[in-house]
């Protein structure tokens, strides 16, 4: 019996890639291209987040309760900077720091002033923001949030923002009255002259001169840089201890210490060089109206520098915070 013929093996036909797996494959590299991009994309989304946008809601003052983030501390330093940069100089750089010193102010009556039964409530701030728009207190509601919203965007500050400003001020002028409430009928209090010059030879020359007999008007008028405390315009009138300003705390001392006519030593203090005369001292002298005023506030100033021995403060503010500070507002 013949032997059937083996069939010869077919022959292997060319492989095709498929439509399909070409689609697939673009569809894959362009993914890949687009999830890199989304990838980059959000790092630099973040990194822009991280130092630009994030730090406007970090806390850089904190005064008890009380925080201030660096967003509300910027938009403080718009109001306070002044329309022409050009006129701050080389003060510039010391706005943000003003700024931050008078958020602390704030934060300290706001947390401080309920030890001395002093408040304000929130209907006591609707009442003061209708008062500064000129408002009738039985106003209709629309024209009073029309009337706060104006406010608010004159101020530039956020609602919760211009609200706790107004808190401020007003807890401000009613510690003040407190404090001018308990001031004594009388006090110590000098009539007193100064020449203060930037240099110790020219504070030298000054007390040799007087010594020697010559007026202080004509000293003063040549070498003091103060043309209150020189007497250029008359001798300073009576005046209470801790009221006259800048004056440096060793040249006060002296005031209220030293002899009647004396001239003091060259008193260096804060950088400068004073020599000092007491002309009248009186350690009973009657306080006027005014005087009453001031000593409050100085009464005031000493009962809140006192507050963070009980409230707490932290800041975390520093002069790279400063200059961001000046850059986003200028």
């Amino acid at each position: 019996m013949a032997k059937a013929k083996a069939k010869a093996p077919a022959a292997a036909r060319p492989r095709r890639v498929s439509h399909d797996s070409d689609q697939l494959n673009r569809l894959l590299l362009i993914g890949g291209v687009v999830g890199v991009l989304v990838i980059a994309a959000g790092v630099i989304i973040y990194g822009w987040w991280a130092t630009q946008v994030k730090p406007l809601g970090d806390t850089v003052l904190s005064v008890g309760e009380t925080e201030f983030t660096l967003g509300h501390l910027e938009r403080r330093l718009e109001q306070e900077l002044p329309d022409d940069l050009a006129t701050a100089g080389a003060d510039l750089l010391t706005y943000p720091e003003r700024v931050i010193n008078d958020l602390e102010r704030e934060g300290l009556l706001i947390e401080g002033s309920g030890a001395l039964n002093i408040t304000v409530t929130d209907e006591e701030i609707s009442a003061e923001v209708r008062t500064r728009g000129g408002l009738a207190e039985d106003v209709e509601p629309r024209l009073y949030a029309e009337e706060f919203s104006r406010q608010v965007k004159e101020s530039g500050l956020h609602e919760g923002e211009y609200r706790q400003q107004l808190k401020a001020e007003m807890l401000e002028e009613r510690v003040r009255n407190y404090f001018t409430f308990l001031v004594p009928e009388t006090e110590p209090q000098v009539r007193g002259r100064w020449i203060v010059t930037q240099d110790q030879a020219n504070a030298d020359a000054a007390l040799l001169r007087l010594a020697a007999g010559e007026a202080f008007e004509d000293v003063a008028t040549e070498l003091s840089l103060d043309n209150v405390g020189s007497t250029r315009e008359g001798d300073l009138p009576w005046t209470p201890r801790g009221i006259f300003g800048l004056l440096p705390l060793d040249v006060e001392d002296y005031l209220f210490s030293a002899e009647q006519g004396a001239f003091s030593d060259v008193i260096e203090a804060d950088g400068a060089f004073y020599v000092v005369q007491v002309i009248e001292r009186d350690d009973d002298r009657e306080l006027d109206d005014n005087q009453r005023i001031q000593v409050g506030i100085r009464e005031m100033n000493k009962w809140l520098e006192d507050l963070p021995n009980t409230i707490v403060v932290v800041r975390d503010f520093d002069q790279e915070d400063a200059i961001k500070a000046l850059n986003d507002v200028t």
